[in-house]
């Protein structure tokens, strides 16, 4: 059995060119059952292409029988070129696609399966890859939730995302080009569902419906497509866009499109996220936001947290709106990642060490240490109890400097960070020196920690080389895993960096209590970019270091 109509309004004509060709709706039987082919004959107003370059639109069809699903094709030709258009269109009880072919095909036509808001299909492929256009870091974020059948992940590694692109099980990867691979066959049993979602980024104004083509593609490895428009948002600034869940045996996809206007902190929430180890739930889009929420106070200059948990210390109104809205910036993206790896509220030290040694010269004198100094302001906002950086210079010395402090920082960048001279009161040259020996500073800093504290230090060590003398550097790493400090190291150029680059493998300690990266140019990561870095490993040190009673 098989149906072909024309188009009551005779030929198509594609606008702008001379090509003329025809419009074929066609079923094949063979495709279905009987019983799912409907026997009387009825109209079927058929929804063509938005796009004003390429079709015209056209009005309703008769054709001989009423089929689950068509598809239009047609085919072009011109002098200069041969082309072939094609768009699946639906009809009421839509539940699957049709590969049409006739005499004038030239090989069968991949099924486009287009999901409309709330409409669910079946996936026939293991293997999938959804992608999601509009997104891009800094703008709007992408994320995929496992989660169990109450909707909520089982543990935060269960939310796949820029800082933990791949599940524990390897069944849910994020690609570097943005795109989520899934395998469904290695989803584990307790997980019935895959979210894909979105947030818009702090730093990127508007909801998301005024994002330029936001919108779902899920495509199979046997050519199967299905895509999902994102439709009827509105005010929301996160939103999922698309599940793929399991029914009755079969895994399925639903164009969700339906979000919060709370952002990140709504999303990851209300799918069990940890945030201030509570698990709390948005109030409907449209409720009236809720207020601002202080810390336990600590005397009147007590320090904010508002709804987003973004950190704010009281200096802060000291400073010049310019620079109020930078350091606002540069906390979002602080506490982004904070609040992503579960890690959001745990004040405590944080600790900046800077390498102020010969070999540094370019980067002290092309502003790249000073630009350091300003970056980690906003990492002390978030995590130090007071606002500030503790800070050290170090070569075959050290020198402890006065604290960093929020509106104080360019005035401190003036006085203290040079490579030679008399700073402070501070002899550089007798005191510090000119060449690496980080034993001195490493020894320093650990006699500083508290072993029986509550209070977590971060310790953030710039610096472009050296570490020469492992054996020590090992000893001194062992020892400081008992105690309550994480130690990132940031390596600075392409030099050797000795010890650090085996710290991951370094045995006998009682927690990892370190991680390093490095980097040619600090200037050339951006501020999204480098907080994700500096801040990926610490979170979860904190966890393992309470868990070891390091933290107590």
């Amino acid at each position: 059995m098989r149906a072909v109509a024309r188009h009551r309004q005779g030929p198509f004509r594609d606008q702008g060119s001379e090509a003329v060709g025809e419009v074929t709706l066609a079923f094949a039987a063979r495709r279905y059952p009987p019983a799912e082919i409907p026997s009387k004959p009825g109209e079927l107003r058929i929804r063509l292409s938005d796009n004003a370059n390429s079709f015209n639109r056209h009005g309703p069809t008769l054709v001989d029988g009423t089929p689950s699903e068509i598809v239009r094709r047609t085919e072009l030709g011109s002098r200069k070129r041969c082309s072939r258009q094609r768009e699946q269109l639906t009809a009421p009880g839509l539940s699957r696609p049709i590969l049409s072919s006739d005499s004038h095909s030239k090989g069968p036509y991949e099924p486009v399966t287009a999901l409309i808001r709330g409409a669910n299909t079946v996936i026939a492929e293991a293997s999938t890859t959804v992608a999601v256009t509009g997104t891009a870091p800094g703008s709007v974020d992408l994320f995929a939730f496992q989660l169990d059948e109450n909707r909520k992940v089982r543990s935060d590694a269960d939310l796949v995302f820029f800082n933990n692109p791949a599940s524990a099980d390897g069944s849910v990867n994020l690609a570097a080009d943005g795109r989520v691979h899934l395998d469904l066959r290695a989803i584990p049993a307790g997980v019935e569902m895959i979210a894909i979602a979105v947030s818009a980024d702090e730093s990127a104004p508007g909801p998301l419906s005024s994002v330029p083509g936001l919108a779902v593609t899920l495509t199979q490895r046997g050519g199967n497509v299905i895509t999902a428009a994102v439709e009827g948002l509105t005010t929301e600034r996160s939103a999922v866009l698309l599940e793929v869940y399991r029914r009755g045996g079969a895994w399925k996809a639903r164009n969700v499109s339906a979000g919060w206007n709370g952002g990140l902190v709504a999303l990851v929430t209300e799918h069990g996220v940890a945030v201030d180890n509570t698990r709390t739930q948005e109030a409907p889009v449209g409720a009236p936001a809720p207020a601002p929420r202080s810390t336990p106070p600590a005397g009147r200059d007590a320090a904010t947290v508002d709804a987003d948990g973004v950190r704010t210390v009281p200096a802060e109104a000291k400073l010049s709106l310019e620079k109020r809205q930078k350091l606002d910036l540069r906390k979002k993206a602080v506490a982004k990642v904070l609040l992503t790896k579960g890690a959001r509220d745990h004040v405590g030290r944080v600790i900046l060490v800077i390498d102020k040694t010969g070999s540094m010269r370019r980067r002290y004198s092309a502003g790249e240490v000073q630009e350091i100094v300003r970056r980690m302001v906003p990492v002390a906002t978030q995590l130090d109890s007071d606002g500030q950086l503790e800070a050290y210079l170090y070569g075959v010395g050290f020198a402890k400097l006065p604290d960093v402090t929020v509106d104080g920082a360019d005035e401190w960048i003036d006085e203290y960070v040079h490579l030679h001279g008399r700073h402070g009161g501070i002899d550089y040259d007798r005191q510090i020196g000119g060449v690496n020996d980080e034993i001195p500073i490493m020894a320093e800093v650990i006699a500083s920690l508290d072993r029986n504290t509550t209070v977590p230090t971060l310790v953030l060590f710039f610096t472009d080389g050296g570490f020469n003398k492992r054996a020590a550097i090992e000893k001194l790493m062992r020892s400081a895993s008992s105690r309550p400090a994480f130690w990132q190291f940031i390596g600075i150029g392409r030099s050797g960096f000795g010890v650090l680059e085996k710290l991951d493998t370094l045995s006998g300690r009682t927690v990892d209590n370190a991680g390093f990266f490095s980097v040619d140019n600090v200037d050339s990561l951006s501020d999204s970019k480098l907080y994700q870095l500096l801040l990926s490993e610490y979170p979860d040190w904190l966890r393992a270091a309470r868990a070891a009673n390091v933290l107590r």
